[in-house]
């Protein structure tokens, strides 16, 4: 089961992307702001972040460098609604593994978590004869 730590300090947006990903099987944790996103992935690491940019008690940039002290290998994705270039820039050199602008479907934002936590996603059909998994054109040919 994939697991994300959600950051945003709008209730609604949080709540959003709580139920979205919960409905995708996804076990989810949310904070509001930077604060309880470092006591929360204390508490509970997980191998995501998806935060806000901008909040009241700090920023987005103060929460990734927080959980990759604590978890280098924890991949974090920026969802901003005050998105700019330089920022973008500034949140990939230090480590962000994707940075989009709200509004995002989730869809989308969904899309991205799998690429970075390194799963393939496909829209054919799971094969699985005989206890084989797999995604790939060839393999649903051999198979």
């Amino acid at each position: 089961m994939n697991r994300v730590l959600v950051v945003d300090d709008e209730p609604a947006m949080r709540a959003a992307l709580e139920a979205n990903f919960a409905r995708h099987g996804w076990e989810v944790t949310t904070a509001s702001g930077t604060h309880e996103a470092m006591e929360q992935f204390r508490s509970s690491p997980c191998p995501l972040v998806i935060t806000d940019m901008r909040m009241p008690d700090g920023d987005g940039l103060g929460v990734m460098q927080h959980v990759r002290s604590l978890a280098p290998d924890t991949a974090v994705i920026f969802l901003t609604a005050f998105g700019n270039v330089p920022e973008a820039v500034l949140a990939m050199q230090q480590g962000a593994c994707d940075y989009l602008v709200k509004p995002v479907s989730f869809e989308r934002l969904r899309q991205a978590a799998l690429r970075v936590l390194g799963n393939v996603v496909h829209a054919t059909k799971i094969f699985q004869p005989g206890g084989i998994v797999g995604h790939s054109a060839s393999l649903r040919r051999v198979l």
